[in-house]
């Protein structure tokens, strides 16, 4: 990407934006703090990412000057992504109807109805 022009991305966290990259000139922004040029320069020589800094932010502990991601925040993240994993499970074939921007209703989907809306979905 050429110095100069803008580029916004966003992480989507349960439901919730966070644009998490912002490159104008010579700095970047992610999460509203800009990166300088030597970051980028260590990031590339350490191979650490946008993806992995926007990681570190909200899983690490804050620490002065920053943030840690620690083996205790490894396994915070670990018994969180296992309750998502235990949610998602529960939510299989549960079908949220939604018109005009609002949820109408939601109910458990049988098989067969959930092979009729297959047939209809638009990927």
């Amino acid at each position: 990407m050429a110095l100069g022009v803008n580029r916004i991305n966003e992480l989507n966290v349960e439901g919730k934006a966070y644009p998490f990259l912002v490159r104008r000139g010579r700095a970047m922004k992610i999460n509203g703090m800009t990166r300088t040029r030597h970051a980028q320069t260590r990031m590339a020589q350490r191979a650490i990412g946008e993806d992995d800094l926007e990681f570190i932010a909200r899983w690490g502990t804050p620490v002065e000057g920053g943030y840690l991601f620690r083996e205790k925040d490894f396994q915070s993240f670990e018994r969180d992504l296992k309750k998502q994993r235990e949610r998602a499970r529960r939510l299989i074939n549960k079908r949220l109807v939604v018109k005009d921007g609002r949820f109408v209703t939601v109910y458990h989907a049988r098989r067969s109805n959930v092979r009729r809306l297959l047939r209809g979905a638009h990927d």
